[in-house]
């Protein structure tokens, strides 16, 4: 008997576990390809209120009465009406994250947010970007109060599994992606994403998975080959 004929004969009574285990990968891949496979880039939105305490307020309106009456530099005024608007006026703050989960850069990222009301500060930051580079994209975000839009046109270069965050504050109705919050690039569309912090029980299975999987996988094949040995002895 050759090679193969052994190995036949020695995988027969182990047909059906090498079935099962083959199904059970097949399957698994199928999930992870079709349903569960991360997207190139996926995007994280942390939301918050802003509500100033009225104290500020009142204080800087003081500020904003002397400079009126006092100051004669029409640029300090100007900075202090803008700060007096931006506290009376900023009543949300976004910062959304955008990451590469390939092994590749995505290219020509533009972020588009729509239903705004106002927009009174922005910013801009990725542990990769030079300072003109970030300069040149801050001077790309525009805004058009008509039309209540945003736009960040355009980000040329993601590189691989970073990040890059772009932080808005103002007047800004509930978040939706694909429709008040809109991330192309030149591959496709973003999707959202979810943090998830695990804790316990949950986080030592999700850390230790694969080896739970290999361990299920191998406890599995001894009992059943443990009871194929048994029911031989019985059969004979």
């Amino acid at each position: 008997m050759n090679w193969i004929g052994k190995v036949t004969s020695w995988l027969g009574p182990y047909a059906a576990f090498v079935g099962m285990v083959g199904g059970l990968l097949t399957s698994t891949f199928a999930v992870y390809k079709f349903i569960i496979r991360p997207q190139d880039l996926t995007v994280f939105v942390d939301k918050q209120e802003i509500n100033y305490p009225i104290s500020i307020n009142d204080m800087y309106a003081k500020v904003i009465h002397y400079l009126a009456d006092s100051c004669k530099d029409n640029e300090i005024k100007v900075a202090a009406e803008e700060t007096n608007q931006y506290l009376q006026n900023t009543n949300n703050y976004w910062k959304i994250t955008l990451h590469n989960q390939t092994d590749r850069s995505i290219k020509g990222i533009i972020i588009k947010i729509t239903d705004v009301s106002l927009l009174s500060a922005y910013g801009i930051n990725g542990h990769f970007l030079l300072d003109e580079e970030q300069a040149r994209l801050m001077k790309s975000v525009k805004f058009e109060p008509s039309s209540g839009v945003i736009v960040l046109n355009r980000i040329e270069s993601l590189p691989p599994h970073s990040d890059i965050a772009f932080y808005v504050w103002g007047k800004f109705n509930d978040i939706v992606l694909d429709e008040t919050l809109i991330v192309t690039y030149e591959d496709g569309d973003a999707h959202v994403g979810h943090k998830v912090t695990l804790t316990g029980f949950k986080a030592f299975l999700s850390d230790y998975v694969y080896e739970i999987i290999l361990l299920l996988c191998g406890t599995f094949f001894v009992v059943y080959r443990n009871l194929i040995k048994k029911y031989s002895h019985v059969a004979n």
